[in-house]
């Protein structure tokens, strides 16, 4: 029963309904804890062919399970304090039961929850600690170690170390092509592309991100282009070319206001703030950084709220 409530909630994760799943991961605990209590009594193994250890390892599975699902409804409404603590929860009985593919996804995912805080050390290390399970499981190839390599890029180039960063998507990128998981694939490209935006060359950039899109494009990703539209809006921002700087963040905007990407959002109206800021429109760069904040504030991201308050420049 209490397996089949995470389940549940798992379904409504991928729906987007992230609330129902919180409901579906807590009543899958609440039953967890009703057979932990009931184990006290003497009688409860009489009817069951399994021993007091079997069903320790099988709650303590689907706890850990709960928490890890709990985590990711979290994350992807933006409470992300909430999320950090739900995978370190989770992360006791991964442990004790050696369940090391929950502690690989509890890793990858305090690190990325940490990165939305702007935490990049930490991000970097539980990503480092993730490459070391991969290695332990002796998954070399597959989808998570692409995960780390990424989100390792990703810190890098907040901290501004661009060779790290580069090494690092291009390590993802390496393994994504020939595997076939193209969408992470097309975020590599999308990476790539900023941190050539980084260094200047808006050519190798470009080129970057239209790959992203293309990708995106066909298996169907339009979410995906959310970024790269922004990014590709950043590009021509740079080389003072608004009209399609605008085209771009205005495009990322179309497709992130239906799915409720509030993250995203900030990241659109900031740049958007940025670019009418360089075209002293004042009027509507203030309007843009209100949105941006606003979100900020609803979402408690102090860090974030911050950013409002400084001079502009492009995320």
């Amino acid at each position: 029963m209490a397996e089949c409530l995470t389940k549940i909630g798992t379904d409504y994760n991928w729906l987007g309904d992230y609330n129902k799943d919180i409901k579906f991961q807590k009543k899958s605990l609440k039953i967890c804890q009703k057979i932990r209590d009931l184990r006290r009594k003497a009688d409860f193994y009489i009817n069951l062919d399994v021993t007091e250890a079997d069903i320790n390892n099988i709650l303590d599975k689907i706890e850990a399970d709960c928490y890890i699902n709990l985590g990711k409804a979290n994350h992807n409404l933006c409470r992300y304090k909430d999320a950090i603590d739900n995978y370190k929860i989770s992360l006791d009985p991964c442990e004790k039961i050696n369940y090391q593919q929950g502690e690989l996804e509890c890793n990858i995912n305090l690190g990325v929850a940490n990165y939305r805080l702007s935490f990049f050390k930490e991000d970097i290390k539980y990503q480092e600690k993730s490459l070391k399970i991969c290695e332990l499981i002796g998954d070399s190839y597959g989808e998570s170690i692409c995960k780390c390599y990424i989100n390792l890029g990703n810190s890098y180039l907040c901290l501004e170390n661009l060779d790290k960063a580069l090494e690092y998507q291009n390590e993802s990128l390496k393994i994504c092509g020939p595997n076939g998981y193209r969408q992470m694939e097309s975020a590599c490209y999308n990476n790539l592309g900023v941190i050539y935006h980084s260094r200047g060359d808006y050519e190798q950039a470009i080129k970057y991100l239209m790959e992203s899109i293309t990708i995106n494009e066909e298996i169907g990703e339009r979410e995906g282009n959310t970024k790269c539209y922004g990014n590709l809006g950043n590009v021509f921002c740079s080389q003072k070319k608004y009209e399609g700087a605008i085209k771009y963040q205005q495009a990322s905007l179309k497709i992130c206001q239906p799915i409720e990407g509030r993250q995203g959002l900030t990241t659109i109206y900031h740049n958007l703030r940025n670019i009418c800021h360089s075209q002293n429109m004042f009027d509507e760069a203030i309007k843009y950084q209100h949105r941006s904040l606003k979100i900020y504030q609803e979402i408690e991201d102090e860090l974030g709220e911050l950013k409002c308050y400084k001079p502009c420049e492009s995320l």
